[in-house]
C-alpha cells in the first residue's frame, strides 16, 4: 500500500490524565496512560485491509513545528474494519510533567510511513476535569482522604490512619503551614504564617488550643517572642545569665600594704550588668592600749583598694585583749560592656594584726535589668564602739559611729531585694501576658 492512499481519520480520543471521573471520586492510582481511538481509511474513505500495521505517535508543543516533546513507535497495531484502539504512554512512558508544564499540545499520528495532517490538538476529557481536586484513599480508612486538595482555599491535606487531618498548606492571600496532634480534639499545635504580620509569625501550641510560645518575625524588642509566664525573656535567650565563683580553704596573715586574697574573671556576651560577692572569716588579733582596724575591699584594679565596695573590722585600744572572729560580706554591682572583667578582693591592715580564712568571690552577669540597678551600698560588718581611725594614712573618711551589721542581717536584706525583684518581674509577666491574650492569642484560630 502506497504511503499517500492513506487517510487518518480520529473518531474518538480519550484523555484521562488522572484518571479521576467525578468529584466525590476518591482514586489510589493514576495511571500514567492515554486511550487513542481512530479509523484509518484508503483516499477513497475505504477501511485499510484488516491486521498489523505501523504507528509512529509524537506530541509537540505547536500544532505545526514546535518542538517535539514525546514521542512511541514504530508500533504494531491491528486494524478491523480501519478500527483501532492504542494507549498512548504504554510503550515509551509518558513525561509525569509533560501536562503539567505545557498549556498546549499537538499529537501527530504516522501510519505505514506517511504523517497524517494535520496534528490534533490534546484537550481535556470532561471527566479529567476533575483532577483540579486532587484526593488519595486512606490505605487505613475505607472511604476517607489521606490525600486532598482544596482550590477553593488554595490548599494541600493530608489524613492520618485515624481520618483526622494532620498537615494543611493552603493560604489564598498568604502562605500557610499548620500541623495537628494526635489527640482526639485534633489541637493545632504548629502554625508557620508567612504574612498574617509583617514578617510572619510561628506559632507553637500546648496540647490543650492556646499558644504559650510565638515568636513574630516583624516584630523588635522581647515583643518579637511571646513566651510562658515562667520562660526567660527574649534577652536573656540570646545572651544568657552566667557565673563564675572560687573558694579558698586557708588561713593567711594580713600584710601591709594592699593585698590580694583572691581573684575571679567572668566574660560576658553583651552589655549588662556583673554582681560580684565577696564573703570570709576574719580573726582579729587584738592588744589592749591599742587600735585593731582591717579592711575587705571588691576593686577591678590589683592590690588597689577601692573604698566603694568595702569591709571595715576593729576593736577600739580600750578592748581586751584576746581574738576576735567575724565574718564579712561586700557586695559590688556595675554595669559592664561586653568581653572579661577581673576583680580582687582586696585586704590590708590599718593598724593591729589579722588574718583571713576562707574567701570566697562570686561574679554574676545578667543582661538585663528588671528594675532600677544603683551601686550597692558598702555591706560594713565590724565591732561595735567608736573608731576614731581614718580609711586612709591621710587621715579622712571614716565615720565616727560604727553599727554592726552580722551576716544574718546581711542574709535578710538579700532576700528582701530578691523578693522585691521577683514581685516586679511577675508584674511584668502578667503585663506581656494580657498584651498576647488581647493583641495576637486569637490570629491562628481565627484563620482555621
Amino acid at each position: 500500500m502506497k504511503r499517500t492512499a492513506l487517510l487518518f481519520t480520529t473518531l474518538l480520543m480519550a484523555m484521562l490524565v488522572f484518571a479521576l471521573h467525578a468529584m466525590a471520586q476518591i482514586s489510589s492510582s493514576v495511571p500514567n496512560l492515554l486511550d487513542f481511538q481512530g479509523k484509518l481509511t484508503t483516499p477513497a474513505g475505504n477501511p485499510v485491509a484488516n491486521g498489523p500495521h505501523s504507528f509512529v505517535f509524537r506530541i509537540y508543543d505547536a500544532p505545526v513545528g514546535g518542538t517535539l516533546l514525546w514521542s512511541e513507535g514504530p508500533v504494531a497495531i491491528s486494524t478491523t474494519g480501519g478500527l483501532f484502539t492504542h494507549q498512548l504512554g504504554s510503550s515509551t512512558a509518558l513525561p509525569q510533567t509533560l501536562f503539567q508544564d505545557n498549556t498546549g499540545l499537538w499529537l501527530e499520528v504516522e501510519a505505514d510511513a506517511a504523517i497524517i495532517t494535520p496534528r490534533t490538538q490534546l484537550i481535556s476529557n470532561p471527566h479529567t476535569r476533575v483532577a483540579n481536586n486532587l484526593e488519595v484513599e486512606s490505605p487505613y480508612v475505607p472511604g476517607q482522604a489521606a490525600v486532598r486538595s482544596e482550590p477553593g482555599n488554595h490548599g494541600l491535606s493530608t489524613y492520618g490512619m485515624d481520618g483526622l487531618e494532620q498537615i494543611r498548606l493552603w493560604g489564598p492571600s498568604w502562605g500557610e503551614m499548620y500541623l495537628y496532634d494526635a489527640s482526639p480534639s485534633n489541637f493545632l499545635n504548629f502554625a508557620a504564617i508567612g504574612d498574617n504580620f509583617p514578617g510572619g509569625a510561628l506559632y507553637l501550641g500546648d496540647g490543650a488550643g492556646l499558644y504559650p510560645l510565638i515568636l513574630w518575625g516583624g516584630v523588635i524588642g522581647d515583643a518579637a517572642a511571646t513566651l510562658p509566664a515562667d520562660a526567660i525573656n527574649a534577652g536573656e535567650m540570646l545572651n544568657e545569665p552566667g557565673i563564675a565563683s572560687t573558694y579558698k580553704n586557708l588561713s593567711i596573715s594580713m600584710l601591709t600594704p594592699a593585698t590580694n586574697y583572691d581573684t575571679i574573671s567572668i566574660t560576658v556576651p553583651t552589655a549588662g550588668y556583673i554582681v560580684v560577692n565577696a564573703y570570709g572569716v576574719v580573726e582579729l588579733v587584738h592588744v589592749n592600749g591599742t587600735s585593731t582596724v582591717v579592711r575587705f575591699y571588691v576593686s577591678k584594679t590589683s592590690g588597689v583598694v577601692d573604698f566603694d565596695n568595702f569591709s571595715i573590722h576593729s576593736q577600739p585600744s580600750g578592748s581586751p585583749t584576746g581574738s576576735y572572729h567575724e565574718s564579712f560580706a561586700i557586695t559590688k554591682v556595675e554595669a559592664v560592656a561586653a568581653g572579661t572583667h577581673t576583680y580582687y578582693l582586696v585586704g590590708d591592715e590599718f593598724s593591729g594584726n589579722g588574718f583571713i580564712t576562707r574567701p570566697r568571690i562570686t561574679a554574676m552577669f545578667f543582661p538585663t535589668n528588671y528594675g532600677t540597678v544603683v551601686s550597692t551600698k558598702p555591706v560594713v560588718s565590724r565591732a561595735a564602739g567608736n573608731v576614731a581611725t581614718s580609711l586612709d594614712a591621710a587621715g579622712t573618711g571614716l565615720p565616727s559611729e560604727v553599727e554592726v551589721i552580722t551576716v544574718e542581717d546581711s542574709k535578710a536584706r538579700l532576700e528582701a531585694e530578691r523578693a522585691q525583684q521577683m514581685a516586679e518581674l511577675e508584674a511584668r509577666i502578667k503585663k506581656l501576658e494580657e498584651a498576647a491574650k488581647s493583641g495576637k492569642q486569637q490570629v491562628v484560630d481565627d484563620n482555621r
